[in-house]
């Protein structure tokens, strides 16, 4: 053990400060008690009070000495033309042997290790060779610790530049394996924070370039300058704390939804985590769906008709809209078991839509299991609601003076037969009639396939397996869904059914009479 040595002239100013102010603080303790006495205050008073004195003196004391014993060193240091540019470092001064003076850094770095001692002379014997350093021919090679001369001057010059450590040649080794993995480790850590950085910048050039030409905005992210600069606002609005702004986050989403890339290639690709990917797609998703006002339900019988005038080209009359489903791959959501399993061996969830004659959504619900089929999840919906309840539909009117056509929306045979919706007759034994009237249908039909099929290669992440959870897959599709409709250009309306006399008693009682009608119509005129 060493103890620290206290006969430093640093030292003794110090305790001569402290003694000093001690003597004052007990010639006021001992005031205290005599005038406390006189007055003839009670013992415990006395006490208090008298030790009020000391605690009050000693404590602000003790800076105080350390800046009158720092002030007293400098003086003493001025005086023999030393100057001290850090007063804060005299306290440690007096107890320094040796100081190392390295310019390059090659002694004081990391990695350090210490072999050979070979020892030097300074000549003195002239002034010729004051100024020159001989090398002795002695050397001494550490090959254990016992070569190493404890106390010596050797050890405080190692001790000057590193904490001294001594270890054998088998555990120096091991070290200079660490030291070699850390180092490559951090190179390589180097090398993916410059890659992601050159990712990132590359990224955001783009977004740059996107803006100034339209048409590399429509190659390298699918949408028009109008529908980016309002998912941008709707993203500018929301003011999420992020890295990319928000212009930026509606490039991610849009390069993601249209490329069908994964989220770790794209964290790859642009150069954050992959995690960031994920908040970034949801959180654009969940605007999108906030903001976006695409998918309306015509409200009026004037905005149902403009639905049916999109129609007439296809040679079927009074058409609402073509409803079809269509099932989008997921991964099993936690503790579903098969309710997503749907018939085609694979995990989905449903999406439902009504569409117009120019493939734009009327309607869409989203998010029922695959294991169900199209009829169970139109039977539940709001859709089959508003039609039974025939809320603001057009009323049935004639056709040539001499025919009452009513409204309906055509669908596939996976549905039940109605009043307000049409489907083809069976295949077997169709006569003229029927077969005239399935063509036309399924002419009028085909426009949710197209919607759906001008949806997927738009965005081609419909076309895998979504690698996100549930919740998120569904904000997604609703989102593609906005900017699909939002993609597609108004066209001049053609009034067809504008003029046309309306009659609120229909002739027929079933969806079959009705059925029937339509195609002896059809075939017939």
């Amino acid at each position: 053990m060493y103890p620290k040595p206290v006969d430093f002239r640093f030292t003794k100013d110090l305790f001569k400060f402290i003694l000093f102010l001690a003597c004052i603080s007990g010639c006021g303790f001992i005031y205290t008690i005599c005038v406390m006495i006189a007055r003839g205050n009670t013992l415990r008073r006395i006490i208090v009070r008298s030790l009020d004195i000391i605690t009050i003196t000693v404590p602000p004391a003790l800076p105080a000495a350390m800046s009158v014993g720092i002030i007293n060193a400098q003086l003493r240091l001025k005086k023999k033309e030393i100057f001290c540019i850090s007063p804060s470092t005299i306290n440690t001064c007096g107890a320094i042997n040796v100081v190392c003076f390295d310019k390059t850094g090659t002694l004081t770095e990391d990695g350090l290790d210490f072999h050979v001692v070979r020892p030097v002379q300074q000549g003195l014997e002239n002034e010729e060779k004051a100024n020159k350093i001989e090398f002795l021919d002695e050397m001494t090679e550490l090959k254990s610790r016992e070569g190493l001369p404890f106390g010596g001057d050797i050890v405080k010059a190692i001790a000057t530049c590193h904490s001294l450590t001594s270890s054998t040649f088998s555990s120096l080794a091991k070290k200079k394996k660490l030291l070699k993995r850390r180092r490559e480790k951090e190179e390589k850590l180097e090398k993916r924070r410059d890659f992601k950085r050159n990712s990132l910048n590359h990224f955001r050039r783009l977004c740059i370039e996107a803006k100034k030409d339209s048409s590399i905005m429509k190659s390298a992210l699918g949408v028009t300058h109008e529908v980016f600069g309002e998912m941008s606002r709707a993203m500018s609005e929301a003011r999420y704390n992020c890295k990319l702004a928000s212009e930026e986050q509606v490039a991610l989403f849009l390069i993601f939804t249209t490329s069908g890339t994964s989220y770790g290639k794209l964290a790859l690709n642009i150069g954050i985590s992959k995690s960031s990917v994920s908040t970034i797609i949801g959180r654009v998703a969940r605007r999108v769906n906030k903001r976006f006002r695409q998918i309306r339900l015509p409200e009026t019988p004037e905005k149902w008709r403009e639905v049916e005038d999109s129609f007439v080209r296809r040679k079927l009359l009074r058409t609402l809209g073509a409803l079809d489903g269509k099932h989008v791959r997921i991964r099993a959501p936690p503790s579903s078991g098969s309710l997503f399993h749907n018939y085609k061996y694979f995990y989905s969830f449903i999406l439902l839509a009504l569409v117009d004659g120019d493939g734009r959504f009327l309607y869409i619900d989203i998010g029922s299991p695959g294991s169900c089929n199209d009829a169970t999840v139109y039977n539940s919906s709001q859709l089959k609601l508003t039609l039974d309840q025939s809320k603001n539909l057009p009323k049935p009117s004639y056709w040539n003076d001499d025919e009452v056509f009513p409204s309906f929306i055509v669908a596939d045979g996976a549905f039940s037969l109605a009043q307000n919706l049409m489907k083809p007759f069976c295949r077997r034994n169709m006569s003229d009639e029927e077969f005239v009237f399935n063509t036309s249908l399924s002419a009028a039909r085909v426009k949710s396939e197209h919607a759906f099929g001008l949806l997927s290669s738009r965005f081609r992440i419909l076309r895998k397996e979504l690698e996100c959870q549930y919740k998120t897959s569904v904000n997604i599709v609703h989102a593609l869904c906005q900017i699909h409709n939002a993609l597609i250009p108004i066209t001049a309306k053609t009034r067809t059914c504008e003029d046309l006399e309306e009659v609120d008693v229909v002739p027929y009682g079933t969806g079959a009479e009705q059925r029937d009608f339509l195609a002896y119509h059809l075939f017939n005129k």
